[in-house]
């Protein structure tokens, strides 16, 4: 009978009802979906995005100690110090110096006790900004020595920019030379006490050579100039030895690199 093999057959042959319901239920994605739907993954998840802010800010901290340490402001020490404002103006004053040594004229002369005097100055504000002269591998006392040292420098230096200043400002060469002697004795207690200084902080680095003394400026004697009262008179009294007026011109100011020996104390002992 027809209607009862077709029921057969309807009875047998599974629904498409449960068919799409077995499909819904199978899982997709494999085995990977299966992993990310166990405990155990969904257990280390947890646990490792609870650390990752912590570890993120230990790799920024430690970067910013890195750039702290490489890059950052350092206390140095006073051998750095000195060294590094040393070798930014001494070549600058021994430049000015050489430039005074070798002018050709007065303006050229002036020019390099301006510059002379500015460098100077420029060395010892830079000094003067250092909070501390302490280092680490002395003694107190030794400290206390140094920094006694560099502040008897730097009254020094204040005291040789007095005369610096006035240099400067010469209107003339004699003015310039006469300030210059008067400046000397300036000038040696400044460069003995950078002497000092220079021994105690640099050690065996300490420079050998003796700072330069400024030249002195020797005006060479005018011929027509009248003598002075009581001064010898010259081994020749014939006309022929008296100056042409070719030779009555006055002579360019010559330099020399030492002190003059006008000032030397032996000059005043009296001759038996």
């Amino acid at each position: 009978m027809p209607d009862a093999a077709e029921a057969s057959r309807d009875a047998e042959a599974p629904s498409k009802s449960s068919v799409a319901s077995r499909s819904k239920q199978r899982p997709k994605g494999g085995i990977v979906s299966r992993i990310r739907k166990s405990a155990g993954y969904r257990y280390m998840d947890e646990l490792i995005g609870a650390y990752i802010p912590i570890l993120i800010i230990f790799v920024v901290a430690f970067i910013g100690l890195w750039a702290w340490i490489s890059f950052g402001p350092r206390t140095l020490t006073p051998q750095q110090n000195w060294s590094q404002i040393e070798a930014k103006y001494i070549p600058k004053r021994a430049a000015a110096r050489a430039q005074i040594v070798n002018a050709t004229d007065f303006q050229d002369r002036l020019a390099g006790y301006k510059t002379y005097d500015q460098v100077t100055r420029d060395w010892m504000d830079e000094l003067a900004k250092v909070s501390s002269w302490n280092d680490s591998t002395n003694t107190d006392e030794a400290n206390s020595t140094q920094s006694s040292h560099v502040a008897s420098f730097l009254s020094s230096g204040k005291a040789l920019l007095l005369y610096l200043d006035a240099e400067a400002g010469s209107n003339d060469a004699s003015e310039l030379e006469a300030l210059v002697e008067q400046g000397q004795t300036d000038e040696e207690v400044f460069n003995a006490n950078w002497q000092t200084v220079e021994n105690e902080i640099m050690g065996s680095a300490a420079s050998t050579s003796l700072p330069s003394m400024l030249p002195q400026i020797t005006e060479a004697p005018n011929p027509c100039a009248t003598a002075a009262p009581g001064s010898s008179p010259t081994a020749s009294g014939s006309a022929g030895a008296a100056s042409s007026p070719a030779a009555c011109s006055s002579a360019a100011p010559s330099v020399s690199a030492g002190p003059s020996s006008s000032i030397a104390p032996a000059s005043a002992t009296p001759s038996n």
